[in-house]
């Protein structure tokens, strides 16, 4: 300031330039004013900290560095000042309250109807006055009148600038460069020397910074009473942790705030709920550290060289999806996890491990287990238990390991007709026991077995008494540690075939249904017998054409017999099955040395086994049930006996067809399965007995001739004529 140009005082100034005017004020360190200081740097001083609290103030968006965001998990760079951590706040509450995204006209279709405050109601274009809005356009109001506030701080700070000038004026005058005149003191209490007598001057000025300072960062009324009156949530508004609540209803709420107490007191109110919303959503929304981390284990047998178990490896890598995801700030809980491995007895081993090093793993870890019995189930237990300092993460994953009782392979030796010789190595010690089981391939029944009890390095033994050109299976189970293994890979063998010869001790019976319907038939039998089968066989029995009498044992042995002779003594008519299993030296002298006999039935029809013109294969006469058992008694005491049943086809006279078609049924049957027709029920089991189906009836010797010479052919009998 300079002196005027006026010799003349102007309102009581003395014309002094401000540069004279000392500053006697005690030194004031906020803004660098010391005692001794000219008005001119004083006014300077002041005028500088007053553009700072406007440039510095809300509009400049002061820095919040030291503000705590931790919470809104801000992406990036955490903001430090005003305008973006607000926008974040604004980001992660939409975020919190929102599901999936629905579209932009769903959302404008349900915003809410807002009700505008009595400021902010305005008539529309038709004169018609405006009290709702809906969201949206409401927002667009509040907009508009927060840009009017902006353009109205705007002209505030330049009439602040203007105050500032006319201040320096006023300073001027207040403070004289020349006066005896003694100025009023008082004693501040907060703004400025609190406690110490004070010029009036000096507290009048602090109380204008400390008054411009508070209106400029709150605000003059008129923007004090918007800001109250934009408030949109009202007491009816339901809160956000509890929206059966609403927000009248709780302590400390006003209805109708009018000051800027009673809002900032709602704001407290609504600030309060928030939090506990967010932290609602943080516990029961966001995972916690231990659903990140995943549990589980494969695990793989070590066997010795004799296919025991002797270890077990635990994998925890999860390339498979069932191994362990350990996040790398959680480590095992005391350092180490233990593993158990149980028996079927209930004996245990354990290992402690580090599973969060294991599992990035590939070779895992192996748990030798002696003692153990592997012969049954393992139990495997693993104790899992990690923390990270703050979570404790536990789970005890528990798992089945299928024992292993190691098959051998047999080996077979020394194959006869009736004999065979099962040869394998031991490797699992005498305490295991061998059970070795011949199956016959074709019934599937076990027909020998044998167990071996402490057994040494080699077991072996001889099967006897099995049948010849016979396929059979050895299948071997073994019985250790109290479990026991059927082992599936068994070995097939073959007896070697006993071809079967015609003897001087073999009986042929011939036998004839002479019921009547076969007359044709009989004559030609008889001839063949008598003549082309005693050329063919007779030798065998001595027989020389040139030697009369040499036919006598061939005459005994070879013979054809009637189904029925009441004159003999039997009655087998139409009885096929019957004369099938007659045993040895019917109706001839008792013969002990006889070891084989072959009985040829040639029949057409069988009234008491039901089988004539129809044959039913759900029903079994009662005649040939009794039959079937005598035939097998009579094999089981006499294996020798051999059977072939020729089915005659008789023809009718009048149609050419044949007579019983129903016996041809009943014959089939009797040796190959049908319906109920089985084995015990027929004799399809028994391997001495064959049958032919429709033989000619009344043909020529040499046709019956070579019938029964493929019989025998069929029952494995070499026989050329």
């Amino acid at each position: 300031m300079i002196p005027t140009n006026s010799s003349n005082t102007t309102n009581g100034c003395d014309s002094i330039s401000s540069n004279c005017v000392i500053w006697q004020g005690p030194d004031i360190s906020c803004i660098n004013l010391c005692n001794g200081d000219t008005i001119s740097d004083v006014t300077a001083k002041l005028a500088e900290l007053v553009c700072n609290i406007i440039t510095d103030g809300v509009q400049a968006n002061p820095n919040l560095t030291g503000l705590d965001l931790a919470c809104l998990n801000i992406p990036g760079t955490t903001p430090t000042t005003l305008v973006p951590v607000l926008q974040e706040m604004v980001n992660a509450i939409c975020e919190k309250n929102s599901g999936a995204e629905p579209s932009s006209e769903y959302i404008q279709a349900n915003l809410p109807i807002m009700t505008l405050p009595a400021c902010l109601q305005y008539d529309d274009t038709l004169g018609n006055p405006v009290t709702q809005l809906r969201l949206d356009n409401f927002t667009t109001l509040i907009a508009n009148k927060v840009c009017d506030i902006l353009a109205t701080i705007i002209t505030i700070e330049t009439t602040l600038t203007s105050y500032n000038t006319r201040i320096s004026v006023l300073e001027a005058c207040v403070l004289p460069c020349s006066s005896a005149k003694a100025e009023t003191q008082v004693v501040p209490t907060c703004i400025i020397n609190v406690g110490q007598l004070t010029d009036v001057s000096v507290l009048l000025l602090a109380l204008e910074v400390r008054f411009c300072a508070l209106e400029t960062a709150v605000g003059l009324p008129a923007a004090i009473n918007a800001a109250i009156g934009q408030a949109t949530i009202l007491g009816t508004t339901t809160t956000l942790a509890n929206p059966s609540v609403s927000y009248g209803s709780i302590t400390g709420w006003n209805n109708n705030p009018s000051t800027l107490a009673q809002s900032v007191q709602n704001i407290w109110v609504v600030l309060s709920d928030l939090y506990n919303s967010v932290s609602s959503i943080q516990t029961n929304c966001y995972p916690s550290g231990c659903d990140g981390v995943t549990f589980g284990y494969n695990t793989s047998n070590i066997l010795a060289t004799n296919g025991v178990i002797t270890g077990i490896n635990f994998n925890f890598q999860n390339t498979t999806g069932t191994g362990s995801v350990i996040p790398a700030t959680f480590n095992d809980c005391a350092g180490s996890t233990i593993i158990t491995i149980r028996d079927s007895n209930n004996v245990a081993v354990t290992s402690t491990v580090s599973v969060a090093s294991l599992q990035n793993s590939a070779g895992g870890v192996t748990i030798s287990i002696p003692g153990l019995n592997t012969y049954g189930s393992l139990t495997t237990s693993v104790a899992f238990c990690v923390t990270d300092g703050r979570d404790t993460c536990s789970d005890t994953v528990i798992k089945s390991v299928d024992g292993i009782i190691p098959c051998v392979l047999p080996v077979m030796s020394g194959i006869t007709d009736t004999n065979a010789t099962v040869t394998f190595t031991n490797q699992l010690g005498i305490s295991a026991v061998f059970v070795i089981d011949i199956i016959n391939v074709t019934t599937n029944l076990v027909i020998a077995t044998y167990t071996q009890n402490n057994p040494g390095n080699i077991v072996t033994h001889e099967f006897t008494s099995l049948g010849s050109g016979t396929q059979y299976i050895t299948r071997l189970t073994i019985q250790i540690g109290g479990q026991t293994k059927v082992c599936p890979n068994t070995v097939a063998f073959e007896t070697t075939a006993t071809v079967p010869v015609i003897t001087t001790v073999t009986e042929i019976n011939i036998w004839f249904d002479n019921s009547g319907s076969m007359g044709t038939t009989e004559a030609p039998l008889n001839v063949m017998s008598e003549t082309l089968l005693k050329d063919c066989i007779g030798p065998i029995y001595g027989y020389d054409p040139l030697v009369p009498g040499s036919d006598a044992l061939y005459n005994e042995r070879v013979k054809v017999f009637n189904f029925s002779d009441q004159a003999g003594g039997w009655n087998y008519l139409e009885r096929f099955v019957e004369c099938l299993g007659t045993p040895r030296n019917f109706q001839r002298v008792p013969d002990a040395t006889v070891n084989q006999v072959l009985n040829l039935t040639f029949a057409d029809e069988s009234d008491p086994y039901g089988a004539t013109s129809a044959f039913n294969n759900t029903v079994i006469a009662a005649q040939y049930a009794t039959d079937i058992v005598t035939l097998r008694s009579n094999v089981v005491a006499s294996p020798g006996i051999q059977g072939i049943a020729y089915q005659v086809s008789t023809l009718d006279p009048n149609t050419g067809l044949p007579q019983y078609p129903g016996f041809r049924g009943l014959t089939e049957a009797t040796f190959v399965n049908t319906g109920i027709y089985t084995p015990n029920a027929n004799i399809s089991d028994l391997s001495g007995f064959t049958y032919e189906l429709d033989v000619t009836a009344g043909s020529t010797p040499a046709y019956y001739l070579t019938k029964v010479t493929d019989g025998l052919t069929t029952l494995g009998f070499v026989v050329s004529c």
